[in-house]
């Protein structure tokens, strides 16, 4: 008959230790997913881009309009950058002041609240500049086209209402 008793297999230590990495890599994939989670959560820009200019589509709307009307929006828009950049920055580093709240063991509530208008404020100091250069710049553009920005924000809207309200056949169609 074979001693099973020094098998590998049956070896509580081995187990244990097969059994601790188990769990641990376990632990680890369940903080990638809370964190990715919490960091979309916290950081999503409702109307999506990645500068104030692309919030409104103004680039996205630009790409339209002839190469020579194309260069004076995107130099209108490159112009206002530095305008724009520290409001951004104050924006993001409310942003990752209540990421970082968030994430703490003990939660404080009072100190989330707080850092949370801060966020809502930061972000609307972004917007309100960004509807400045905006109506800055409509200045720039012809009647024509004013009235076919008017209308691509119009479809830009309705597009984005369907996805995120579930009426259309986009993303949020559940």
């Amino acid at each position: 008959m074979s001693d099973t008793s020094n098998s590998p297999a049956r070896d509580p230590a081995r187990i244990g230790a097969w059994l601790k990495g188990v769990l641990l890599a376990s632990l680890m994939l369940n903080l990638v997913i809370v964190g990715a989670i919490a960091g979309r959560t916290i950081f999503h820009r409702p109307w999506g881009g990645q500068g104030a200019h692309d919030r409104l589509g103004i680039m996205e709307f630009a790409r339209s309009l002839p190469s020579d009307r194309q260069q004076v929006v995107r130099d209108f828009v490159r112009a206002e950058r530095p305008r724009m950049r520290p409001l951004r920055q104050e924006a993001r580093a409310a942003r990752r002041e209540l990421g970082q709240a968030l994430a703490a063991e003990q939660l404080d509530r009072t100190g989330v609240d707080a850092l949370a208008e801060r966020v809502a404020g930061a972000e609307s100091k972004v917007r309100r500049e960004a509807l400045r250069v905006l109506v800055d710049l409509a200045g720039r553009l012809t009647p024509a086209e004013r009235a076919a920005y008017a209308r691509w924000l119009e479809q830009h809207d309705q597009r984005r209402s369907r996805r995120h309200d579930g009426t259309g056949d986009g993303p949020g169609k559940h």
